[in-house]
């Protein structure tokens, strides 16, 4: 974001653009959630933005990113377990992934990763 308007960039490469299957469970989350946006949407009538965002602040409006880093901070500390921030979240599902005996090749491409090297 730059001055509370966010900056949408390319991805860093052709690699970064994917897609990710979600189990059902997060699919039905997600679909409650739209569902969720739209009650608002009609709530707050004319002030909504619609952008396009699956996460936006109650008007419809892009979120801040660093809101993201506070929720998960926040939830950690509720928790009472370690904290290794948002970006270990990807290592903590590719270990897991490897873990249960996952291609590591199929790991690599999940994450976006150039070669397999690098996600080993």
């Amino acid at each position: 974001m730059i001055n509370g308007t966010p900056k949408v960039t390319s991805p860093k490469s052709r690699r970064s653009r994917r897609v990710i299957d979600l189990d059902g469970e997060t699919t039905e989350v997600l679909r409650i959630h739209r569902g969720d946006q739209r009650k608002a949407a009609e709530f707050v009538g004319e002030r909504w933005t619609e952008t396009g965002y699956v996460f936006t602040t109650p008007i419809g409006t892009p979120q801040h990113p660093d809101n993201a880093g506070r929720a998960f901070t926040q939830l950690v500390r509720k928790l009472d377990t370690t904290y290794f921030g948002l970006q270990g979240l990807g290592h903590t599902h590719a270990t897991h992934l490897l873990a249960a005996g996952v291609n590591p090749r199929f790991v690599s491409e999940r994450l976006g990763h150039s070669n397999v090297e690098f996600s080993l």
